[in-house]
């Protein structure tokens, strides 16, 4: 067999043959599977959404207000984000204690009877530590946090007192005005 038909044997088999014999006239063969690959990836580049924009933190609750302390049993994972009872306007009668109470809460929300939103809440209540009972006297609602910016007063329908049970809101309420 001569060189040429050799080398082209050889070749057909798969060897490659030295690059003055055979291989002269073929064009070499590329590394094609890393060439896709680095076009998938740049295809896939150009598709890629954006990140997100970081999420701001939300703002801190603003401080009390002057003559106001905090209420350390107020659940406030939830709608609430602070809540605090003024010491200056407590009354003690006998065994009933009424004390104003502020909550911000975390989102406004709609004041039907007005149409606005309300961003706080101040109230009365009326207070019976021994027997755990509370009911709300009257109250406003307010634009902002802090009882700022009034946007509707009212007197509440049901007047009688209702048991302020550990861990809910009445029982924080009671355990806060009762402490003072």
């Amino acid at each position: 067999m001569s060189a040429p038909a050799r080398c082209r044997t050889e070749a057909s088999r798969g060897f490659r043959a030295a690059p003055g014999i055979a291989g002269m006239n073929r064009p070499r063969r590329r590394n094609l599977p890393g060439c896709r690959l680095a076009l998938v990836a740049l295809l896939l580049a150009g598709c890629a959404t954006e990140a997100p924009a970081p999420v701001a933190a939300p703002e801190p609750a603003p401080p009390p207000p002057v003559g106001w302390e905090s209420i350390p049993s107020l659940n406030t994972s939830g709608d609430i984000v602070s809540g605090y009872v003024q010491r200056r306007g407590l009354v003690r009668a006998g065994a009933v204690r009424r004390a104003w109470i502020l909550l911000n809460l975390r989102e406004p929300i709609p004041i039907p009877e007005t149409g606005g939103q309300a961003h706080s809440v101040r109230f009365m209540g009326e207070y019976r530590c021994a027997e755990r009972q509370w009911r709300p006297l009257e109250g406003a609602w307010f634009a902002r946090q802090n009882a700022q910016e009034p946007v509707h007063a009212e007197r509440p329908r049901r007047r009688d007192f209702q048991a302020a049970t550990p861990g809910t809101l009445g029982g924080s309420f009671l355990d806060a005005a009762c402490s003072l």
